[in-house]
């Protein structure tokens, strides 16, 4: 697993898929970090009301700093959502579990797909994933999957709850 440390966050992806990215656009190294980089800001940036419960919930726990996994699509492991690292399969929820407390977001990406993995959850942070056009999201907070028909009232309730705590400022 190649981990590529950007500014504000840090992308996991197998070193075969990164291999294979440079040579399916003649590109290099900076060229694709540069890319994925993009990508996952704009999965973060796309829709305002994520954005602003992701920056909400990433002070609120103290934690900024994003994880991506970007990995190939179409793969489970006793029918959980996996990714291919190298030629190991690993389980989705395994990275989410070993990144939980590290990072405020965790984003899971598929390499030619908008579709993320459904069923995974964290005890810490956020998890992120595509829904065709849309996303969903896991929070920890809540407790639940936040889609875009219920990001409003989540919103609403973080922030309460941001404003309740005397040691927020």
């Amino acid at each position: 697993m190649k981990k590529i440390e950007c500014k504000y966050m840090d992308i996991f992806i197998s070193k075969d898929l990164f291999e294979g990215l440079m040579m399916d656009y003649a590109s290099n190294e900076d060229d694709i970090v540069y890319n994925l980089e993009q990508r996952v800001e704009f999965v973060i940036n796309n829709e305002e009301l994520f954005e602003k419960y992701i920056k909400a919930f990433s002070r609120f726990e103290a934690r900024g700093r994003v994880a991506a996994l970007y990995a190939e699509e179409d793969c489970t492991v006793r029918g959980e959502p996996a990714f291919l690292d190298g030629k190991r399969l690993k389980r989705v929820q395994g990275w989410i579990d070993k990144n939980d407390v590290e990072y405020g977001c965790l984003i899971i990406l598929w390499h030619g797909s908008a579709h993320g993995p459904n069923d995974v959850k964290s005890d810490r942070s956020l998890v992120l994933t595509e829904d065709g056009a849309s996303f969903r999201m896991y929070s920890p907070m809540a407790k639940e999957v936040i889609d875009a028909y219920t990001i409003d009232y989540h919103l609403k309730q973080l922030r309460k709850r941001v404003k309740a705590n005397p040691n927020f400022s």
